[in-house]
């Protein structure tokens, strides 16, 4: 960020700008657990509501938008372990790993 945006006072309502960001950041984490290649993993998102949102509303909203974004571009998404994990893979077999959810 250059700069604060010109709209950026006291009335401003900073609760949207706040949900965009940290949907941003979890977008950016998801990518890099992606990158890594750990099809038959989860990503925890409990690491990531406990540090930077704080309310599992804003999470499952951010996560229903991820799953949208990465289906429509091929990906499979399943949600595990009471939805606190998502799992990310390329093909039905995998999500197989975790399907019991022990």
């Amino acid at each position: 960020m250059d700069s604060f945006p010109k709209t950026f006072t006291p009335d401003y309502k900073k609760s949207e700008d706040l949900y965009e960001l940290n949907l941003r950041r979890l977008r950016t984490k998801v990518y890099k657990f992606i990158l890594r290649g750990k099809e038959e993993d989860f990503y925890d998102l409990t690491k990531f509501e406990n540090k930077r949102v704080g309310n599992w509303s804003d999470v499952n909203r951010m996560i229903a938008t991820i799953q949208q974004e990465l289906e429509e571009l091929g990906w499979k998404t399943k949600l595990v372990f009471g939805e606190t994990g998502l799992m990310v893979y390329s093909g039905e077999g995998n999500a197989a790993t975790w399907g019991a959810e022990f």
